[in-house]
């Protein structure tokens, strides 16, 4: 256990909570809560019991015990086994503490004496915690107890580091042997470009150990099979694989929550969100302005944007700044879009190559491509079923009409000679100097 305060004498922003520690909150909290069958009001009487027991850490708060005793029961810092012997070791307490009172008297009777004992602080607590209070302070008085407890606890830790592999629990360990038995027996044999893409994934401890295991269980397998073809390493190795990414990439998709999005919806990221709106405000805000300006916002609106009273050169003032605004908004939302899709990029090039390489310059992406039969039913609309047009229409008989007394053009004759006239004409207008062009019509 750390100390409580630094070299200068301040409180530690990070406590290292070992299993003594955790094992002795444990038993705070199965005592005051009665085995967790009475929650109500169960924090203050946790906190005293504790600092009773560790007196150097009265600077945890209440609060911080009961985020610890959650964290405890989710991450299984102290193992279900362990949790429950201790359960029962405070179960036997209380019925031998109970059977030694006379059958005569009652158990409420037991309550308030234990109730005029304590400190008046303690009167706002439950009779029930209170009870358990004082039982948990006989119990703790016995240290030999507590100390055979701590070790047989640490004796189980011990035993089951053998068999768990590296800190696996027996129930991970057969998980993770029957995950890859499973997938074993469905991939075995398979032609190995047809096997679904084995995604990449991100290096932590949990996959550590995980990897840790697996590799032991190949090893395993190897030494009881003979068949050690490179067939059967390759689809050994694939389902290693495949068992580590079904474990933990597909176990945290499925504690995501699957929400069907529509095509029309669209995932904004919060900084694009917050930035859209600022432009839209200052779009409103700059139209009402040029509004103002041209004479043609009405009086209500010109109290809410409170222009009333100021000089035009004011309100143009405030205009170029909003213009500023605009502007300067607009360019940070380009800038940040472009550095979100370099990030995306990224990620998807370290994710799935081909897929980076097939989606770089795509720009529509068709999520339900259309059947056989729709395809059919769209072309045969339009070029199956023949167009009849009405040729006794009455604007056709207008047009004809109209345009009836219309002379044709007429044809000019000799278009060389008038061509040779124009152009000698024009050539005459150039300054001094050879007249080379001429000859190109002679």
């Amino acid at each position: 256990m750390m100390p409580a305060t630094t070299l200068g004498g301040r409180n530690r922003q990070r406590m290292k909570w070992t299993d003594e520690i955790n094992i002795e909150l444990l038993r705070c909290y199965y005592t005051v809560t009665n085995l967790e069958t009475n929650l109500t009001a169960y924090r203050p009487l946790l906190h005293r019991m504790f600092v009773q027991k560790y007196p150097k850490l009265n600077f945890i708060t209440e609060q911080r015990l009961s985020d610890q005793i959650r964290v405890i029961h989710r991450n299984n810092r102290i193992p279900a086994t362990a949790r429950e012997k201790i359960k029962k070791t405070i179960e036997e307490i209380i019925n031998r503490e109970n059977n030694e009172h006379s059958e005569n008297t009652t158990q409420n009777t037991l309550f308030t004496n234990i109730q005029d004992n304590n400190t008046t602080e303690e009167e706002t607590n439950t009779d029930t915690q209170t009870a358990m209070a004082h039982l948990y302070t006989q119990y703790t008085q016995n240290s030999n107890d507590t100390e055979t407890l701590i070790t047989e606890h640490q004796i189980t830790l011990s035993q089951q580091m053998n068999i768990e592999n590296e800190n696996h629990t027996q129930l991970e360990y057969e998980k993770i042997y029957t995950t890859f038995t499973e997938l074993l027996i469905k991939f075995k044999g398979t032609d190995p470009t047809l096997r679904p893409h084995i995604p990449k994934l991100q290096t932590c401890r949990k996959t550590i150990k995980t990897v840790n295991t697996i590799n032991q269980i190949i090893k395993a397998y190897l030494q009881n099979n003979d068949d050690t073809t490179i067939e059967n390493l390759h689809d050994i190795i694939y389902c290693a694989a495949k068992t580590v990414t079904t474990l933990h990439i597909e176990k945290n998709n499925l504690n995501k929550k699957n929400i069907k999005r529509t095509e029309t919806t669209e995932n904004k990221p919060a900084w694009q969100k917050r930035i859209e709106t600022k432009i839209a405000k200052l779009r409103k805000e700059i139209g009402q302005l040029t509004q103002h300006l041209n004479g043609k916002l009405s009086q209500k609106k010109q109290e809410k944007i409170k222009v009333n009273g100021k000089d035009r050169n004011e309100v143009v003032e405030e205009l170029d700044k909003n213009k500023q605004k605009l502007a300067a908004q607009s360019k940070r939302l380009r800038r940040y879009k472009l550095s979100n899709l370099r990030k995306l990029q990224n990620r998807n090039f370290n994710y799935n190559e081909k897929l980076f390489y097939r989606n770089l310059h795509k720009t529509h992406t068709i999520t339900q491509p259309p059947d056989m039969t729709q395809v059919q039913k769209f072309w045969e609309d339009r070029w199956g079923n023949c167009v009849y047009h009405n040729q006794n229409a009455k604007w056709i008989e207008l047009e004809e009409n109209r345009v009836k007394n219309i002379e044709n053009m007429t044809q000019f004759k000799n278009r060389e000679k008038r061509y040779r006239n124009s152009y000698t004409k024009n050539t005459e207008l150039e300054g001094t100097g050879p007249r080379q062009n001429t000859k190109l019509l002679d």
